[in-house]
């Protein structure tokens, strides 16, 4: 279906050449993080004939961008956009939240994004999170919220917004679990949908530096009262992280389909290189066989005392609108 979609959007005579850009919210190395990108490209004129003719496949590409939009961090992204058995403060709350009891401390991460595509108008993400993980916290605990908001010239603003409760806790010595309890907004012009799912991941630590992940996305399976390009997609995730003498870093993730279906996996992979005290260095690529693409993904990043810099940026070749800049800057309480 998402094919499909991507077919038909590049058949219309107003939309050949275009080019769509994603800034999404990026998260930074085991520390909370406020972050920031911006991507912006100028905006051509439609006619208002040519606006209404295509109003229907811009909402399927709209509708699209909802369900596939991810709160992802400029490590994960500069790195193949892997990282789901990593431990990541800013990241941890929104995608596993076995990686809680890892986390010591208590963090703050916000991030902010936008994106101005050419033929289709802009996209704005935010997203705040919480993690309690302190000495005295008896489950550690992780509050997010995330939203996206689609503005353009066609259809009036839709809006996505999720709020997310993580639990983690260690059950053995190498293995933690975690739940995490999700309410999802579909705001669109005259109708309003409210969902309810739940996800569960594990993460395993076969080493000190090796570790495992799995995580079930959207176990319930949605209502039928939802309109199906905005219904929560069920999915499965498999992950590893190797960090090697606190030098390199390398993850490797393998994402299913929706519906636990794996014909059109997505995989990405990436390193990243701690080429002094301060500085790191990561490259990545994925494979979206979803939309048969290749993704090239870079990144610098800087982890000072008190905060630290992450830039990431990638690119498709063969879809331009995948390509991306993002930058955050991560700040830890406590």
């Amino acid at each position: 279906m998402r094919q499909q979609i991507f077919n038909d959007f590049q058949e219309l005579e107003i939309f050949k050449d275009s080019s769509i850009f994603f800034g999404v919210l990026e998260r930074s190395t085991k520390k909370s993080k406020f972050g920031l990108c911006f991507d912006n490209v100028k905006r051509s004129s439609q006619s208002k004939e040519m606006k209404i003719q295509y109003s229907f496949f811009f909402l399927a590409v709209m509708t699209f961008n909802f369900s596939a939009q991810a709160y992802i961090g400029s490590i994960s992204s500069a790195t193949g956009r892997s990282g789901a058995a990593a431990v990541d403060a800013s990241e941890a709350p929104f995608t596993n939240a076995a990686a809680l009891p890892y986390l010591r401390g208590y963090f703050f991460s916000a991030g902010w994004g936008a994106t101005q595509q050419s033929q289709l108008g802009s996209t704005q993400d935010l997203a705040v999170s919480l993690i309690d993980n302190m000495k005295d916290t008896v489950v550690p605990t992780s509050l997010a919220y995330s939203q996206q908001t689609y503005n353009n010239s066609v259809l009036p603003v839709d809006q996505h917004q999720e709020l997310r409760l993580g639990f983690g806790n260690i059950e053995t010595k190498r293995f933690s679990f975690g739940l995490a309890g999700l309410y999802q907004t579909d705001r669109l012009a005259t109708e309003t949908f409210h969902q309810m799912n739940v996800q569960m991941s594990g993460l395993y630590a076969l080493t000190r530096n090796w570790g495992f992940a799995v995580i079930a996305n959207n176990m319930l399976p949605a209502g039928n009262k939802v309109p199906e390009a905005y219904r929560q997609q069920q999915s499965l995730t498999l992950g590893t992280s190797f960090d090697y003498k606190d030098l390199i870093r390398m993850k490797f993730d393998v994402s299913s389909d929706s519906g636990y279906a794996w014909g059109h996996t997505l995989l990405g992979g990436g390193v990243e290189n701690y080429l002094d005290k301060w500085m790191i260095f990561r490259i990545g690529a994925q494979r979206d066989n979803q939309v048969a693409a290749n993704i090239y993904t870079a990144g610098l990043g800087f982890a000072g005392p008190k905060f630290s810099l992450n830039y990431a940026y990638q690119n498709s070749a063969e879809d331009k609108s995948l390509t991306r800049h993002s930058v955050d800057l991560a700040v830890p309480l406590w």
